[in-house]
């Protein structure tokens, strides 16, 4: 029988290989060590090699938000500015349209006020236009009555 692992023989069956323990430990003659040397360096060159690129990109993630926090730095300046400017725009809009508002209540006060003048105005020329006629009416009596007068004169 063939030894070939650390634990197991390797024995024939009619339908497959089979391994069973052999009750012996590490009997491999120094193959399954150099193996495991090698497997473990393997992975220890892994795992330095993912340690170092996972430095670099934290390397490269820190140098991107350092680039960020001094490009931030850099335009504090600029952004307190903006939002001065903007604070500034808030309280001129608030004022303009306070203002509009003024204007727009004074200018209805003033509507209102033409309408009730144009309302009284009508009632005084409703008034007038009676009182012409009436005027027009006693005129036109007026000189009828003059006319027959001025023919009883003629005919006297």
């Amino acid at each position: 029988m063939l030894c070939l692992s650390l634990r197991y023989e390797v024995g024939k069956s009619s339908s497959a290989p089979t391994a069973r323990p052999d009750g012996h430990f590490r009997r491999d003659y120094g193959f399954i060590t150099t193996l495991d040397d090698e497997i473990m360096r393997d992975l220890e060159r892994d795992d330095t090699d993912e340690i170092y690129g996972r430095m670099d990109d934290a390397q490269t993630e820190l140098h991107m938000v350092t680039s960020r926090v001094n490009m931030l730095f850099r335009d504090r300046r600029t952004h307190a500015r903006t939002a001065r400017l903007i604070e500034i725009e808030a309280r001129m809009s608030r004022e303009a349209w306070g203002r509009s508002m003024d204007a727009s209540n004074l200018a209805c006060t003033e509507v209102m006020e033409l309408r009730t003048q144009v309302v009284a105005q009508q009632s005084e020329i409703t008034k007038v236009r009676a009182t012409d006629r009436r005027r027009q009416t006693q005129l036109t009596e007026a000189l009828k009555l003059m006319k027959t007068l001025q023919t009883q004169l003629t005919a006297l």
